[in-house]
């Protein structure tokens, strides 16, 4: 966890973007972040597969018939997973910013 911490420190060099992008991810919801990271994966997923059929090449092992079918469930399931590990990642870091802005303010 610290060191996925220590790579989103490095898209969100500063805490207040990070806030306020995670402010507006967590008002649309948990299942919309999901779909939106599986949706993408599973495009590459699929387009992998493409690729793999055009290069006349097995898929994960698959036949080129089930290229299709396996890059989508796949992608699917690849998506949510590091969705949802993103998610608590995120939150994680949002609780340690807002136990840091807490305790700096003055009573």
């Amino acid at each position: 966890m610290k060191l996925l911490n220590r790579l989103k420190n490095l898209i969100f060099v500063n805490d207040e973007k990070f806030l306020i992008y995670y402010q507006k991810t967590r008002a649309k919801g948990l299942l919309k972040f999901v779909a939106k990271y599986a949706s993408i994966s599973a495009i590459v997923m699929i387009i992998m597969g493409r690729i793999s059929i055009a290069r006349n090449m097995r898929f994960y092992g698959f036949e080129k018939e089930d290229t299709l079918l396996v890059s989508i469930i796949m992608g699917l399931i690849a998506g949510t997973l590091i969705s949802l590990l993103g998610w608590a990642i995120d939150n994680d870091r949002y609780l340690q910013i807002k136990k840091k802005n807490e305790s700096k303010t003055p009573d």
